[in-house]
């Protein structure tokens, strides 16, 4: 009872610290002007968490023993492991509140990467620190210990972490065809369910942990379902009928899409497309993310599709009556600045990154003076010339890579460093513009840009 009343009062005191934690980073965020500080917020919320479901008071005592002490950090290590790794699942939901609290979903995506590599250091760690004190006494008796398969812990252990080293290797080692690498990350989500055994079995009577350990347990292994099944039954998004199909070159498209219901938006954000019924032709159902290039106040919903290899080349087929589903919007490319900021705006497109650009001039009158830079590589690449040349308040520089070179950061001329910069492109094109920005004094928060390589 004495134990029990000891717990109650450490985790009453770790959920006051979390509070207090996620409140002081908020104000110092302000404090301090972080432009995104809601990603502060979320890293105190993460490590708070981490904290509060470190709930064993045997645990949180200091042990003098360094065997005690070996033991407690590796428990430290596989538990906070454990914990982020419900953080991973959650943040690759493509959630909508998600998306808007962290200031877009790459930005989501960008701590599912980072988490990630996080929680299986820290899950690497679990058995070594376990085992350390056998291992620096003697190597074949920590072997031993370690790779004991007979006790259930231990196998279910390395069954979950083995299947958590191969999903790695084939996201960062080996480059596989995008839907290839998508069943191979449904490994991790076999590897949790493994992992969650182990916890259970390595528990034994501490019921407190047990339950807030089957409480996230319950919250990751949802959050796999709904991203198996949810969008593969097609119940997380909206029908869209193709109504018109413009030919803008031999290798990009301009679809116009009718959606059942309502689907509000902003300029610059971008959806999630996946074909649903094609009669008499075959289509991976995979979802791709693609910019609204269409006006907010316009009946159909218009985007631009490339031809880049894989499955789009295959979406250059489509035809008009095809049914599409479309699941969104993300992302906050145009809101990261006030519209009434007077400071004026620089806009970097290349190739078909024209597109959130042709999104914000088909919605609203421009409030200030904008430069638009269009990178392409020779001048049949340039799409809607006409249509930025009469937009009011714009001017428009067009660079041919086949005549100038390769885009650099020269070709923006003189930069005031209190523009609002908005960046899209291919991913080194819009590394080479961020530094670049950078060394001419533009401050970081004033560059925006998102990474569709990680979606």
């Amino acid at each position: 009872m004495e134990f029990m009343d000891r717990h109650q009062e450490v985790q009453c005191f770790l959920t006051i610290f979390s509070l207090t934690l996620a409140g002081a980073a908020q104000i110092l965020a302000l404090m301090i002007k972080i432009t995104h500080h809601r990603q502060a917020i979320f890293v105190a919320i993460v490590l708070s968490v981490v904290l509060a479901v470190f709930t064993d008071t045997r645990l949180l005592r200091i042990p003098d023993d360094p065997v005690r002490i070996f033991r407690m950090l590796g428990r430290f290590a596989g538990l906070a492991g454990m914990v982020l790794y419900v953080w991973i699942f959650l943040l690759s939901q493509r959630l909508q509140l998600i998306d808007r609290w962290l200031g877009g979903l790459p930005v989501a995506l960008r701590w599912h990467h980072r988490l990630g590599v996080l929680a299986l250091l820290l899950l690497v760690l679990h058995p070594v620190l376990l085992a350390a004190p056998r291992l620096l006494d003697s190597i074949p008796s920590g072997l031993a210990y370690l790779f004991d398969l007979t006790e259930i812990e231990i196998l279910t252990g390395w069954v979950a972490l083995g299947l958590m080293l191969g999903f790695l290797l084939f996201t960062l080692v080996i480059r596989l065809p995008y839907h290839a690498w998508k069943i191979s990350h449904y490994a991790s989500g076999l590897a949790f369910i493994v992992a969650v055994v182990h916890c259970y079995w390595v528990t034994d009577e501490r019921w407190a942990m047990r339950g807030v350990l089957g409480v996230l347990a319950a919250v990751a292994l949802l959050g796999f379902f709904r991203q198996i099944l949810w969008r593969r039954a097609r119940l997380g998004g909206k029908a869209a009928v193709i109504e018109k199909i413009e030919v803008l070159d031999e290798r990009t498209v301009e679809l116009s899409l009718r959606v059942a219901g309502e689907f509000k938006f902003q300029p610059g954000q971008f959806a999630y497309l996946s074909v649903r019924n094609t009669p008499g032709r075959s289509f991976r159902r995979e979802w791709h993310p693609f910019t609204l290039c269409s006006g907010s106040d316009e009946a159909l919903l218009r985007f631009c599709v490339r031809n880049c290899g894989d499955d789009t080349a295959l979406w250059q087929k489509l035809q008009p009556g095809d049914t599409l589903w479309i699941e969104g919007p993300f992302g906050q490319f145009f809101n990261a600045f006030s519209d009434a900021d007077p400071a004026p705006q620089l806009w970097i497109a290349g190739g078909i990154g024209i597109t959130p650009f042709l999104g914000r001039i088909r919605s609203a009158p421009l409030e200030c003076m904008t430069t638009l830079h269009y990178f392409v590589k020779s001048r049949p690449d340039a799409l809607f010339l006409a249509e930025f040349q009469a937009v009011a308040r714009l001017e428009l520089v067009l660079h041919v890579a086949d005549e100038e070179g390769l885009p650099t950061v020269a070709a923006l001329g003189c930069i005031p460093p209190q523009a609002q910069c908005f960046i899209c492109g291919p991913a080194m094109m819009q590394r080479v513009f961020v530094v670049g920005l950078r060394g001419m004094g533009v401050a970081k928060d004033r560059i925006f840009y998102e990474e569709f390589s990680l979606l």
